[in-house]
Order: structure tokens, then C-alpha cells, then sequence
């Protein structure tokens, strides 16, 4: 740490990705435009610095990525600091939280309120301890957001997924929403949990929404647990802009798609606000089996694609492009 607040380390100005871990150290292999700190967040001597200073510090930060911290350990000055310290990175763009726990859903929203020129979040097995109340999420909770926010990518484990409630806040600025349940099974109560969470009333111009880890084998999870969120959740969509849907699906057979509630899919999309719709992906599909993957799903969708003949169905083996393209990440 006294190596990073030193006036003559230089080489911080070309770190783009500040990862925060609580864990162990992690080995970089991004070459030197990231750096990890193995520390504990409540004592980072970065949060009793100056705001201006560390901005100076990482003049070129694009990606902040903190994992493992509890929040309601941290004392109410150095939270404080912490918000100051997040509206110092001028120039970030995309955070992250992976297995934090956030004391109230509101702790979430004012740290992404202190990023102004936020553009992607990904919260991946967070949790909440308590919801904002019901009369608060309301349309006059919305703008509360940075504007600039389009991608919000969600993981959601057996934590309790109230950290869903973002959603409906950043309003009608989102437009790729990420959104997966990383279950070998579910309860009939986690899922109406998380359906409940997911409110898309507000994200009015959503234009892609995928669902990855879906394990339509039984081989990798029940299926039929683990993927019924998905035509609960399609038929949330209120955009008329959506143009996208896209599953990466973990499967060892072409034959395995017919695990998929396609009847409550195709009904969904043939409502009118996906008269737009332009792909239907597909991710994480063998090589070998791709062309017959894509027969079965051509098969299955072929209602859908009767109505709308513009409709592409696209099968992929590689994810992480897909992800980056439309995510950052």
C-alpha cells in the first residue's frame, strides 16, 4: 500500500482493473494493466485519502472490482470515505461485487449513485439483509441511478435475492439486463422469491436479456427447477425494444433443449412487445452438436419465427466475446 501512495510509483497510471479482495492473493495474469489489493476493505488506508489525491493515483481506472467484504463492518467514517473515494474514479465505467453483504439494499444503491459515469454492474452472490419498503419502490425512486447506467449482470445463489430490487431503480437507462440462477435445484419458494425480486415494469427500452449457467441436462441439475424462471421472467419484459434473448445453457446433447417449457416460451414471445425481436442465442454449445442444436431450437421456435421471419437463431461456443460485446466484461 505505501508502494501504490508513494508520489513515485508511476506505473498506476496505466492500471485500468483495481480488484479489492479480502481472500487471498490472486496471481495477474493480465499482464500491467491490473492490479490486486489483498486487504481488508474497513482498513484500506486508500479510503483516508483525499479524494483528489486518489484520483490521481489511478487517473486511468476503468474497472473496479471488489470481492468478499462485509459492509456493516466497516465504521460509518470510512463508509463515508468509501463513497468519496468511488466518486474520485472519474473515469470508471464498470463495477463489481462478488459474495458481499451489504447491511440494506439502499447501501447498494447510494455506492453506485457516487459513480457518475456508470455504464455496467455486476453483482454476482451478494446479499441484502434488509429491502427497501414497499412504497419506496416507486417511479419516484427512479433517476437515483447514474444515467449512464445500460448493463446490470446478476448471479444468484442460494442467497436470498433481494439485491434484484436494482433493477426496477435504474429505470428506463437499462438495456442489456444478465440475470442467473446458479442452482442445482430450487424450492417453490426460492423461485417465487426470485421472480418477485425481478421487476422489468420500469426498464422500458431492455433490448437484451440473457440467462447464463442454464442447465438443461439432467445431468448438471433438475431441470425443471432450474430453468422455469426463465419464461416467468420473459414474460416480465415490457420493452418493445427488446431485439434479444440469449441462453448459455450447459447441455450433452441436442436433445436435451427439449427440457425447455417451450410451450411458455413461444407463447411469450409471440406477445407484441417482442415484434422486434432479432436473435434468439444460444451459448456454450459443443462444436459437434451445434447444427443439430440448431434444428431443435428452429423446430421449436417455429411458431415464433412464422409470425416474426426476420427472427435468427444464433448457437455459439464462445460466451466471453458475446459477454464483452455487450457487457464490457
Amino acid at each position: 500500500m505505501d508502494l501504490i501512495t508513494s508520489p513515485c510509483c508511476s506505473f498506476l497510471r496505466s492500471i485500468h482493473t483495481l480488484i479489492i479482495q479480502e481472500l487471498e492473493q490472486l496471481n495477474d495474469d493480465n499482464g500491467f494493466n491490473m492490479i490486486i489489493l489483498a486487504c481488508n476493505l474497513a482498513n484500506l488506508s486508500l479510503l483516508e485519502t483525499p479524494s483528489t489525491t486518489t484520483s490521481s493515483i489511478f487517473p486511468n481506472l476503468k474497472k473496479l472490482c471488489i470481492d468478499s467484504t462485509i459492509f456493516p463492518l466497516i465504521s460509518e467514517e470510512n463508509w463515508a470515505n468509501f463513497l468519496l473515494f468511488l466518486s474520485s474514479l472519474t473515469g470508471m465505467t464498470h463495477l463489481a461485487f462478488e459474495s458481499c453483504y451489504f447491511p440494506t439494499l439502499d447501501h447498494v444503491i447510494r455506492i453506485l449513485s457516487s459513480c457518475r459515469l456508470l455504464e455496467s454492474v455486476s453483482l454476482d452472490y451478494n446479499q441484502c439483509e434488509e429491502s427497501l419498503p414497499p412504497e419506496e419502490m416507486t417511479p419516484s425512486y427512479l433517476g437515483g441511478l447514474p444515467a449512464s447506467l445500460s448493463s446490470l449482470l446478476f448471479t444468484v445463489g442460494y442467497e436470498d435475492s433481494l439485491i434484484l430490487q436494482i433493477i426496477p431503480i435504474a429505470g428506463p437507462s437499462l438495456k442489456h439486463l444478465s440475470i442467473s440462477l446458479n442452482l442445482p435445484s430450487i424450492t417453490d419458494n426460492e423461485a417465487a422469491s426470485f421472480s418477485r425480486n425481478t421487476n422489468l415494469e420500469y426498464s422500458t427500452n431492455l433490448e437484451t436479456i440473457i440467462f447464463p449457467f442454464v442447465p438443461i441436462s439432467n445431468d448438471f441439475g433438475i431441470v425443471v427447477s432450474c430453468t422455469r424462471h426463465i419464461p416467468d421472467i420473459l414474460r416480465k419484459v415490457t420493452s418493445s425494444s427488446i431485439n434479444e434473448i440469449t441462453l448459455a445453457v450447459c447441455i450433452l446433447s441436442a436433445t436435451d433443449f427439449n427440457n425447455l417449457d417451450w410451450e411458455s416460451i413461444i407463447e411469450t414471445l409471440s406477445r407484441e412487445n417482442y415484434r422486434n425481436l432479432e436473435r434468439f442465442s444460444v451459448l456454450q454449445v459443443m462444436k459437434d452438436i451445434e447444427d443439430e442444436s440448431k434444428k431443435c431450437i428452429a423446430k421449436e421456435l417455429k411458431p415464433v419465427m412464422n409470425k416474426n421471419p426476420s427472427l435468427e437463431i444464433v448457437v455459439s461456443r464462445r460466451p466471453s466475446q458475446f459477454m464483452e460485446a455487450r457487457f464490457g466484461w
